[in-house]
């Protein structure tokens, strides 16, 4: 009986241990689209310090001003109203399509 309890807690432990990890990974894993805009903030000029909230530890960049998104957090939108921002990225963003579906 006694071997029982250990191979059900031995297995318990290892479901938790697994869930774990998973969860971690899932954090971890980060935004692709969070990512590109940040590379894109770093490579701007903005001089009034309206991208401020785009914080590369906050996974979501929904959350970031000027970036809107869909019910899915995917980003549909970024400067929609024009913040004084330079640098050489920004010349042929204004044609860009951003049909992200």
């Amino acid at each position: 009986m006694a071997t029982v309890y250990k191979t059900q807690g031995a297995f318990l432990k290892s479901c938790v241990f697994l869930g774990v990890v998973l969860v971690l990974a899932v954090s971890v894993k980060g935004n692709s689209e969070g990512d590109a805009l940040y590379a894109l903030r770093r490579s701007l000029s903005d001089p009034d310090n309206v991208l401020q909230s785009w914080d590369p530890n906050l996974v979501n960049p929904c959350t970031w001003f000027h970036v809107t998104c869909n019910g899915d957090n995917q980003v549909t939108r970024v400067f929609e109203h024009n913040p004084r921002l330079e640098g050489p990225e920004l010349l042929g963003l204004a044609s860009y399509d951003t049909n992200c579906s």
